[in-house]
């Protein structure tokens, strides 16, 4: 996981600055959640740790864009339910 999260075991995070409001277990609840009517097979759990891990990257990624060129893009719940929603229908 980028810097901004910690391992499963503990859900709080390394800094204050987070993608939202949410912590990294609402990410993992809401995504398991919207998922229940896929076919993830066995690999559930990864599949929804791959897609916290993937937001949380773009917001990473998102904040250094901000301090090296002053751009922002705002990562929040609302983008990571968009990601799922465009999982579903890939």
């Amino acid at each position: 996981m980028p810097s901004a999260v910690l391992g499963r075991a503990s859900g709080s995070a390394t800094h204050a600055k987070l993608p939202g409001d949410w912590s990294p277990a609402a990410y993992r609840t809401v995504a398991s959640e919207l998922c229940e009517g896929l076919d993830l097979g066995p690999s559930a759990p990864e599949v929804i740790d791959a897609l916290v891990h993937v937001h949380y990257s773009v917001y990473d990624a998102a904040e250094r864009l901000k301090r090296r060129q002053g751009r922002r893009l705002h990562m929040g719940p609302r983008s990571f339910l968009d990601l799922i929603h465009h999982c579903e229908w890939a």
